[in-house]
């Protein structure tokens, strides 16, 4: 995920690259043992929204992995490491409780609550993200009976919008 869209883009591309750019912002990772989820860049904080700590961080915790903000002895937060580095974040990162068999962190889509993308938790993030209002749905059925057509055409558009052939 690390490719730019270039100057002279096909439209499909130009497309690929914007729906990345939704899946970065919607994109954050559930704790596990913390040794790949960066503490400044990734978004870690919550498993519902992505959020990550506001820096900027100092010269001596700018490479702070979450791993470091854990207790490997009694795998809970060490709550002294959190207080130097991120005191403002305390109480948010001790609503996170560490598993005891410490997997792997996970990347997941914080747009839906089972973590798995779909087309319409990414539209949702796009108008969220944009401040627009979600479009009213369109009432079709309505609109099938308003037009002038003979009844054998009204019949099958609303068998149509009711249930599609198959």
């Amino acid at each position: 995920m690390e490719t730019g869209e270039k100057s002279r883009s096909s439209h499909g591309w130009s497309s690929i690259m914007a729906g990345k750019t939704v899946l970065e912002k919607g994109m954050g990772y559930i704790v596990g043992n913390g040794e790949n989820i960066k503490v400044w860049s990734d978004q870690w904080l919550s498993p519902l929204h992505p959020i990550a700590p506001m820096g900027p961080p100092t010269f001596s915790n700018q490479h702070l992995k979450v791993s470091d903000l854990l207790d490997h002895q009694t795998n809970e937060w060490n709550l002294d490491q959190i207080r130097l580095h991120l005191p403002h974040y305390e109480d948010l990162i001790r609503l996170i409780i560490p598993s005891s068999v410490k997997p792997c962190d996970k990347k997941a889509w914080l747009g839906d609550p089972s973590g798995v993308y779909s087309s319409k938790s990414g539209y949702k993030k796009i108008f969220e993200d944009k401040n627009i209002p979600h479009p009213e749905p369109f009432g079709w059925m309505q609109l099938v009976w308003k037009l002038h057509i003979s009844p054998k055409l009204h019949h099958f558009l609303w068998r149509l919008l009711n249930r599609p052939f198959q």
